[in-house]
């Protein structure tokens, strides 16, 4: 056995029959990393759990940097009240990538935030109401919310930004118009929601 386990690189493998060594044995005496990925293959095949792209969450739908894109568009949303930014920061902090869960309790975000329980409650409702994050009160364990923010939105609002004026924008912010008086960064969230 010891011939056949060091004649073989890990990948080019094969398992003995069987009937000559029970299958406790076999990975008893299969080198740690083939050991791994053999319990790591049996774990999945017995869970029940189905993949993730079948779960119900909108996985395909989150790209590589959407995650990125949505802080850059919390900060570039004018008239968005800063508890209402801050609440969605702490929200996407909570996004679970590998499966789409994003339900932090309000308890939770008011003591990380420093915030009263109401404001919390009253951010997550404007957020909901500018549909940045669809909130989803289900009850569930401690009676928490379900968050489901809307990426599709936050690379519209970068994109719009970007397509707008981009770096250009951010340089002249604050410097006003010679013939109207008024900021050249309003014009480039024109089609932005106002809060």
């Amino acid at each position: 056995m010891q011939a056949w386990r060091t004649s073989l690189t890990p990948v080019q493998m094969k398992s003995p029959p069987a009937t000559a060594i029970g299958a406790a044995t076999i990975t008893a005496r299969m080198p740690k990393t083939v050991h791994n990925v053999f319990i790591r293959l049996k774990r999945l095949m017995q869970s029940r759990r189905p993949p993730i792209e079948t779960r119900g969450c909108d996985m395909a739908l989150l790209r590589e940097n959407d995650v990125l894109f949505a802080y850059k568009a919390l900060n570039l949303i004018p008239g968005l009240p800063e508890a209402s930014r801050r609440v969605a920061g702490a929200i996407l902090d909570h996004f679970n990538k590998k499966d789409g869960q994003c339900d932090p309790g309000i308890e939770r975000l008011s003591r990380m935030l420093g915030l009263n329980r109401s404001t919390v409650i009253r951010a997550t409702e404007k957020l909901d109401e500018l549909g940045l994050i669809e909130k989803d009160s289900h009850g569930g364990k401690a009676h928490r919310a379900s968050y489901k923010p809307n990426w599709a939105y936050f690379r519209a609002i970068v994109e719009d930004f970007q397509l707008d004026g981009g770096p250009d924008c951010r340089a002249r912010t604050g410097r006003r118009d010679r013939h109207h008086g008024v900021s050249d960064q309003s014009r480039c969230h024109e089609r932005l929601p106002q809060a």
